[in-house]
């Protein structure tokens, strides 16, 4: 994967993520989403921990417990 697919990949992926909320689906994986979005795994993986701190797999976790956190602390429960 040239270095311009893998950006645009990790694009994609943050776009999923902070715009679609893909996140949400617990049956949405980081492997799914790379094979939906053409990308290498591996590779996009590599790079989301280079410039964020987690993997792939760490990211959706992470956003998965942020959310319900925000949902917590919106209706005090």
């Amino acid at each position: 994967m040239d270095t311009n697919s893998l950006q645009r990949s990790y694009e994609i992926f943050s776009k999923m993520l902070l715009e679609d909320k893909i996140f949400m689906d617990k049956d949405i994986t980081f492997s799914l989403i790379c094979f939906a979005i053409k990308a290498n795994r591996k590779e996009l993986n590599k790079l989301i921990k280079k410039e964020l701190g987690f993997t792939g797999p760490e990211l959706m976790k992470l956003y998965r417990s942020m959310e319900f956190e925000r949902i917590i602390d919106k209706y005090k429960i």
